[in-house]
């Protein structure tokens, strides 16, 4: 099988390594993951009513232990959708580097209810990297994948997180994939999944997720071209880089394998993807990121209190 890096390539690889090394510098961040004991509870909910509850709970425990702590706790999440080859270089260079991330795989694709082609990701790469601490999850799809149908919905369901674990993954967590929704506006992540799952589930995220500042690059494409200012992780990360503060970043590897800035260029009505293309392109892509250490270095150099929300 000959795979191809994703399409919908917005940004090179480098954006994320980049960003998670200049993170990693500072002693006093501490990446995590869905494997964090304070969530596991989450596993015992059997309602929607009751996951909510509890992550409201877990979030003000987490907050009242950690509001006068030097400590900056960072949750990367990542749904690996269609971009394999970027999920396999962004899951090796975060184990390389001892980077925490919670990953989220399909088991099939394919968006008709016959075709049930197994998902081309390398899985045994993956059960390597979950050796070496990585975290992996179901990215759930059954709804779509069953052509919207309740029961199949179930069975596929189940049926994924069979295959995956047969794959040597060890699954203990999924996040629903916001597909198109079925005729009647139902999607992904519209069911209450810990409810039919044939083992206990940590929900990470869509629809129902732990507390804490959270930042996402789901759909990228609108938001760019609507010129969204939350587009721009640094916007988000100079708000909330502060001590006594959990943050969830959701990335999508997919977006990462850009080679050229010709077309996010052309149609963002935001200036920043040029702004960083610009420095990838002179030798300085480090100097996008420049924002973000002077705030670092402050923190570590004022000494400033913590701040938990």
């Amino acid at each position: 099988m000959v795979r191809a890096y994703s399409p919908s390539g917005i940004l090179p690889p480098r954006f994320l390594f980049d960003l998670l090394l200049l993170l990693k510098s500072y002693d006093f961040v501490e990446f995590m993951d869905c494997s964090a004991a304070s969530l596991q509870p989450a596993k015992l909910m059997r309602t929607e009513a009751e996951l909510k509850a509890f992550y409201e709970q877990e979030h003000e425990v987490w907050k009242a232990t950690n509001l006068k702590r030097r400590r900056i706790e960072i949750n990367i999440l990542q749904d690996c959708d269609h971009g394999v080859i970027e999920t396999e270089e962004i899951c090796a260079f975060e184990s390389a580097f001892g980077i925490k991330a919670t990953t989220a795989l399909f088991a099939r694709r394919g968006a008709e209810t016959n075709d049930r082609r197994q998902y081309e990701i390398d899985f045994g790469h993956m059960a390597m990297l979950q050796k070496r601490g990585m975290l992996f999850g179901y990215h759930a799809n059954a709804w779509e994948m069953s052509g919207f149908d309740e029961e199949k919905h179930v069975q596929f369901f189940n049926e994924d997180i069979a295959f995956l674990e047969a794959q040597g993954l060890e699954i203990n967590c999924f996040s629903p994939h916001g597909a198109r929704p079925s005729p009647d506006g139902r999607h992904n992540a519209s069911f209450f999944a810990p409810a039919f799952a044939s083992k206990p589930l940590v929900w990470t995220h869509n629809r129902i997720a732990p507390r804490g500042a959270r930042q996402g690059d789901g759909d990228f494409w609108p938001r760019l071209r609507n010129g969204d200012p939350s587009s721009d992780i640094r916007n988000y990360l100079l708000k909330h880089l502060a001590f006594g503060r959990r943050l969830w970043i959701l990335f999508h590897p997919q977006y990462y394998s850009g080679s050229s800035p010709d077309l996010v260029t052309g149609m963002s009505a935001l200036p920043w993807p040029a702004e960083y293309w610009h420095g990838y392109q002179s030798g300085r892509p480090q100097s996008f990121w420049e924002p973000v250490r002077r705030h670092l270095d402050r923190l570590v150099e004022t000494g400033a209190k913590a701040n938990a929300l």
